[in-house]
């Protein structure tokens, strides 16, 4: 009898080894995951109509668990994992995998083109916060630009700062050389800088332009 106790227990140790490990949970198993989906931008055509559409859906990873100090514990967010699609105007979906993994300041459509432009949040390097651009055209990514931009001064002050031209399709940005420009569509580094006009630059990031 104690022989059988011994290798009930033994079996039910390894079960629960078995479900804590696979889920990732300390001692639990997999929940149904939370899925949230938001439209963040479209294209409008000209008669006013909706060519495409930018969404992101949102993923809560879960699961229910089963030892805890406070007892069970139900619906335990493991994590948040949020992917990237582009909705055509018949409804269906494309995958824009090269938009997963980070948060986006802006997602635009370029009207003179069949282009989009995001930029992303940044992203601290030491006295820097590196910024990503990304142009793509439906699920072709058609280029990737790194703009390391200068957010500390020698004092630790904060005097970085991101402004972007709609109009222009600029970024304007600090370098340790000085304020540059960064035109998006043409790829190119603007020399020397262009001046815009008083409330032309939307605030991205920091208080005031330069």
């Amino acid at each position: 009898m104690k022989q059988c106790d011994y290798r009930l227990a033994i079996e039910l140790l390894l079960l629960l080894t078995v479900v804590a490990v696979l889920p990732g949970c300390m001692v639990g198993y997999p929940a149904r995951s939370k899925v949230e989906t938001v439209e963040l931008v479209s294209r409008i055509g000209t008669s006013s109509n909706v060519l495409e559409t930018i969404i992101a859906r949102h993923t809560e990873h879960r699961c229910t668990m089963l030892l805890t100090p406070d007892g069970l514990f139900e619906n335990w967010i493991l994590s948040v994992s949020t992917d990237y699609y582009l909705c055509r105007a018949d409804r269906s979906l494309i995958r824009l995998s090269f938009l997963h993994g980070r948060g986006w300041m802006k997602i635009l459509p370029v009207p003179s083109a069949n282009l989009w432009v995001a930029i992303s949040q940044s992203k601290r390097r030491g006295k820097r916060d590196d910024i990503e651009i990304v142009v793509f055209q439906e699920d072709k990514l058609v280029r990737t630009r790194p703009l390391k931009t200068l957010a500390l001064a020698e004092d630790g002050h904060y005097i970085g700062f991101l402004v972007f031209s709609g109009a222009r399709w600029m970024i304007w940005y600090p370098t340790k050389r000085g304020p540059a420009q960064y035109d998006i569509l043409r790829d190119v580094y603007i020399s020397p800088l262009e001046e815009w006009r008083e409330g032309e630059g939307e605030i991205l990031m920091g208080k005031v332009r330069p």
